[in-house]
């Protein structure tokens, strides 16, 4: 019995990591996108 709930609260880690990951990937090309449209807007203005 103990062991299970040990692996479950590893699974429910691992979770809150992946969404943790995630999240932060979808930052990052949001992040991404919107330096690659500053550029744009940069390089058009010249």
């Amino acid at each position: 019995m103990l062991e299970t709930f040990c692996i479950f609260v590893e699974n429910e880690k691992n979770t809150k990591y992946l969404k943790k990951r995630t999240k932060n990937s979808d930052k990052l090309k949001k992040n991404i996108q919107d330096k690659s449209e500053n550029f744009k807007k940069r390089t058009n203005y010249y």
